[in-house]
Order: C-alpha cells, then structure tokens, then sequence
C-alpha cells in the first residue's frame, strides 16, 4: 500500500479481496486456537 501511495503503482489485491484472505486468516487462527476444524461457512 505504500509503494501504491508514494509511487501510484496498482495495489497488491482489491479491497473484497484483502478482505476475503483476512477471513481465511481468521478462520485459522480460530481453527488452531479451539483445536478444530473451522469452515468459512461457519464463520460470522
């Protein structure tokens, strides 16, 4: 984001997809915190 700021090169990924790989994220570190198996489509 700050080379796209400084320089006005494209951004890395869209906001819905940032967005969607911190719900991946999420999804394992709640996966290895409760010791389980978390699908996305359990998630909130």
């Amino acid at each position: 984001m700050v080379r796209h700021l400084r320089e006005g090169t494209p951004l890395e990924s869209s906001g819905a997809g940032y967005l969607a790989n911190m719900r991946v994220m999420q999804a394992a570190h709640d996966s290895h915190r409760q010791g389980r198996r978390i699908e996305l489509g359990q998630m909130r």
